[in-house]
């Protein structure tokens, strides 16, 4: 889901919005994400996701 993102936001991108700060701000941006991604992918983290719901008395 995260790289689907990155790829819509991208492709939306005009170069005029492409300015040499947020250029870089892009790259830190997809940095996080590339370490991210790959701690998924080999296992060395997990994601979980929790869902409760509090009865009203």
């Amino acid at each position: 889901m995260g790289l689907t993102g990155w790829l819509k936001m991208l492709s939306s991108l005009s170069k005029k919005e492409l300015t040499l700060d947020f250029a870089a701000a892009l790259i830190r941006e997809c940095e996080f994400w590339i370490y991210r991604v790959a701690a998924l992918d080999s296992g060395g983290i997990k994601v979980y996701r929790f869902h409760a719901i509090k009865e009203i008395v």
